[in-house]
């Protein structure tokens, strides 16, 4: 299923077939998870979907449909409490050829940068940023944490 436009979207689109579980295979992220949210009508199994700009899934029915969630929900909505910006400690394997630590006045993509060690590196880095975060709902938030590799 994809969305072969430049905004987000969301449709519900049906398949023909009952008592099977709907699940969202992503292609790109290789996440593989149910999707709690369907109806089965008419011999029909309908589910509500959103995509990213450009996004794709494969819906996949392999097993028999779970019992009903009291909540379902399909895909958690997101709010930006705020946005971290300005400078970033970045540091490097020194044995791969780059430098231990720098200091990114922003975070880019290491092909910019004017060192040839950190342009053409190969490997893990390590990003660190001191900040305040805002007051929030403790149970209405993720925190991502990832590291970023480029070969």
């Amino acid at each position: 299923m994809p969305n072969q436009k430049d905004q987000t979207a969301e449709f519900a689109p049906s398949f023909r077939l009952t008592g099977l579980q709907p699940e969202l295979w992503n292609p790109v992220t290789n996440e593989m998870r149910d999707l709690p949210d369907f109806k089965i009508e008419n011999g029909k199994i309908t589910v509500p979907l959103e995509f990213a700009p450009r996004e794709s899934y494969f819906i996949v029915f392999r097993k028999k449909a779970t019992t009903a969630n009291a909540n379902p929900i399909n895909f958690v909505r997101k709010k930006t409490i705020g946005e971290l910006t300005g400078a970033w400690t970045v540091n490097f394997d020194k044995k791969q050829g780059a430098p231990e630590s720098v200091v990114f006045d922003k975070l880019e993509d290491w092909t910019k940068r004017p060192e040839a060690g950190i342009k053409y590196y190969s490997g893990t880095a390590r990003y660190q940023k001191i900040f305040n975060a805002p007051k929030f709902n403790a149970k209405s938030i993720a925190i991502g944490v990832g590291r970023t590799s480029y070969c």
